[in-house]
């Protein structure tokens, strides 16, 4: 790894855990770190990853054309903006990449010998792959998905509250299966209200406008009226017919 590289990289890994910590111009910080690391690709692939005897020429360019697309979706997906055309940029790099495979693994079988350079292109391209997909694909069925989003985005209230209502979501789920009613009510509440707070809507003054972004965070009232439907039920099984109602 060339020293600028070196540099680059510890820059962005730095910058992209201090997302963590909420202070002034962070994401923008982590975003300039993020466009000099794929500028540096972009530009300079033919010579960081210097073609050898019988390597094809155009590997090289291309590399650096599927890193530096790759990585320039990574903050906008951190910070949910996952816009159509920005999830179909990676799929350069998974094409590269498969390529790669394919091609070193022909070498393997005509025992041919592996270029050092072919090795380091498919080292960084996969990595670079894992981390996309790990952030573009918005898992947030996934509990450490969620946790890091959440711990990336920690002066965006709203990234967070968006977050937070998946995380509750899926709490009163589990809450609901076990039958423990008043404990879903309370986190069905919860999640309602981070979702509110997602959608920057005030819960007292509800305008029409307001009303028709609601269907986004339908799974959070839809959750309230099912953990209140568990408790009507298990007072009316128990004939505390007026308190059901």
């Amino acid at each position: 790894m060339k020293r600028t590289e070196l540099i680059l990289v510890i820059t962005w890994i730095t910058f992209l855990l201090l997302n963590g910590v909420d202070y002034p111009g962070g994401a923008g910080f982590f975003v300039l770190a993020t466009f000099a690391f794929s500028l540096y690709y972009l530009v300079g692939a033919f010579k960081i990853f210097e073609p050898q005897e019988n390597s094809p020429l155009i590997i090289p360019v291309l590399a650096g054309v599927a890193l530096a697309t790759s990585l320039i979706t990574i903050p906008f997906s951190i910070y949910l903006r996952n816009w159509d055309w920005l999830q179909i940029l990676p799929f350069i790099n998974i094409v590269f990449t498969s390529f790669l495979v394919g091609l070193i693994n022909l070498r393997l079988t005509r025992k041919n010998k592996i270029e050092s350079n072919l090795k380091s292109i498919l080292l960084r391209s996969a990595i670079v792959l894992i981390i996309t997909c790990f952030f573009g694909l918005c898992l947030k069925g996934n509990s450490f998905y969620r946790n890091t989003i959440i711990f990336l985005n920690a002066g965006s209230d709203d990234l967070v509250s968006n977050m937070r209502a998946f995380d509750l979501v899926e709490r009163t789920d589990e809450q609901l299966d076990l039958g423990n009613c008043d404990k879903a009510i309370e986190l069905a509440l919860q999640s309602f209200s981070e979702g509110m707070n997602w959608l920057w809507i005030d819960e007292d003054s509800l305008t029409r406008k307001d009303l028709k972004q609601l269907w986004r965070i339908q799974a959070t009232y839809t959750n309230v009226y099912r953990a209140y439907a568990c408790k009507a039920k298990k007072l009316y099984d128990s004939k505390v017919y007026r308190e059901a109602l």
